[in-house]
């Protein structure tokens, strides 16, 4: 529907907005968007959260000392519904990359179900994005902002004012 595609707007551009921060400042955080699949075993023991996701929202729940701050986060429907979830992690997987946990854990959970999980590197500043057991780094914010549009927005074409038919555009905010 189109309340959740411009919800799903909202949160894609606060995360991609968060995205830049932290990695330019080097703080580690993992976002994992929930799409078909149920991700019950990932929120089990996590902490519960129903809020909209904003730029300040995700940057404080990854702030270092934050409480919230190791595990991942959800976001389904564009809010965030949970922090400091756990991905259960299979030790003997052959993942090639030399990635650390973030990493892993994200691929772990895009290779489990058809979610797409964002990460930022605390020791490079890089973001990644993991989709189908897939690592693709090195990402800038407006080009993880149109994957996540592409992955995660109906993929209705939007007409513009003329009638041609154009993608779905994300703008994004003036800070």
């Amino acid at each position: 529907s189109s309340a959740s595609d411009e919800n799903d707007v909202e949160a894609i551009n606060a995360v991609c907005r968060a995205c830049g921060a932290m990695g330019r400042s080097k703080v580690g955080s993992l976002i994992i968007f929930q799409r078909e699949s149920l991700l019950g075993d990932l929120t089990k023991h996590a902490v519960a959260i129903d809020s909209e996701t904003t730029f300040e929202m995700i940057c404080s729940i990854f702030y270092p000392k934050a409480p919230l701050h190791d595990g991942a986060v959800v976001i389904k429907d564009g809010r965030v519904v949970a922090a400091r979830c756990v991905v259960p992690m299979k030790n003997d997987r052959d993942i090639t990359e030399n990635v650390g946990t973030r990493h892993r854990a994200a691929i772990e959970v895009s290779l489990n179900s058809d979610a797409v999980a964002v990460v930022t590197s605390e020791e490079t500043g890089i973001i990644s994005l993991a989709v189908d057991g897939k690592l693709t780094r090195g990402l800038t914010d407006s080009e993880l902002r149109e994957k996540l549009g592409a992955l995660l927005l109906s993929s209705k074409p939007v007409k513009n004012k003329k009638g041609k038919k154009s993608k779905t555009e994300i703008k994004t905010p003036v800070v």
